[in-house]
């Protein structure tokens, strides 16, 4: 055997250092032995066409998988990966309890179905993964999960609800009522295994005030103060008028006791407010406003933050 024949000769080694060198059918031809090479570039006679069409089959069946490797470790990166592969990261990171089921194929399209998040929101869960398990067991973990999946400011926790011992009351602003049904997953499995939790939005507080205290023409809003150190600060704004007597032009008037009555139950259903600060009612173009400002959790002006032992 020539120099020439010799396998390791017939073989270059670029040509296994390079994907892309492997999937050509002349890279193809120098893996073969020397017989068959000659049967496609012996030039005395035409080349052996049943060969060269079973090397360009073998090249196409080869290009994704050469391809895929040649693109590896985007497939690891959170915000380069193709949409398919993202679950399969946030699965690695413990955070397949956010799907629905288990995707039927890996594809872009089974990758949205199987969450109720966006692919981007799912990204970003997968970057923060180190932090929410730094975080793991405090009012700030809970709050930073469910902000980063949904995109709602201002969500709040209060850990010290009155009469009702190891019980969590999230509070949820306006914006979160879309995402009910997935704060209250998250929140069922991010809490202590020891507490009890409950769920609480502002269409609920509306709900409550319209039953309780006949409030018409009710709206709830909330302004995140942004910045750091969190937890922040929530500022509250409930907003009511009373409908006057058909026919009647006088103003309407709200009684105090009744004003007081309103002020109580906001304050007893959304998180502490801030120390020395009571929620307030003001008349505002001929509505009734009550203001309450509260933060995210319970903590001090240097952000530290409500432990609770990890479950």
């Amino acid at each position: 055997m020539s120099a020439a024949d010799r396998p390791e000769a017939l073989i270059r080694p670029d040509a296994l250092i390079r994907p892309d060198a492997l999937i050509r059918p002349d890279a193809l031809i120098r893996m073969l032995p020397a017989v068959y090479q000659r049967a496609v570039q012996d030039p005395t006679r035409p080349p052996d066409r049943v060969l060269l069409a079973l090397l360009e089959v073998m090249s196409a069946l080869q290009r994704p998988d050469q391809e895929a490797l040649a693109e590896l470790d985007t497939y690891f990166d959170r915000y380069q990966a193709p949409d398919a592969f993202v679950p399969l990261l946030a699965g690695w990171l413990d955070l397949d309890w956010l799907f629905t089921r288990l995707p039927a194929r890996l594809d872009a399209a089974a990758a949205r179905e199987i969450s109720p998040f966006e692919i981007g929101r799912l990204r970003e869960l997968v970057a923060a993964a180190p932090r929410f398990a730094r975080l793991r067991g405090t009012a700030e973990g809970l709050l930073d999960f469910m902000e980063t999946a949904t995109n709602v400011p201002g969500l709040a926790v209060d850990d010290h609800v009155p009469g009702r011992s190891f019980h969590l009351r999230v509070w949820a602003p306006p914006q979160g009522e879309p995402w009910r049904a997935a704060l209250a997953h998250m929140l069922a499995v991010l809490k202590p295994a020891y507490t009890t939790a409950e769920l609480f939005t502002a269409e609920d507080l509306a709900g409550k005030l319209a039953r309780e205290h006949q409030l018409t023409g009710l709206t709830v809003a909330c302004e995140v103060e942004r910045g750091d150190p969190r937890p922040r600060r929530i500022h509250l704004c409930v907003t009511a008028t009373c409908a006057a007597t058909p026919g009647s032009r006088q103003a309407v008037t709200l009684n105090p006791d009744r004003s007081k009555a309103v002020a109580a139950c906001i304050d007893a259903f959304t998180p502490p407010g801030e120390p020395g600060m009571a929620v307030t009612c003001e008349t505002e173009a001929g509505a009734f406003v009550w203001k309450k400002t509260f933060r995210e959790w319970r903590g001090s002006e240097r952000g530290e933050v409500a432990e609770w032992p990890i479950n």
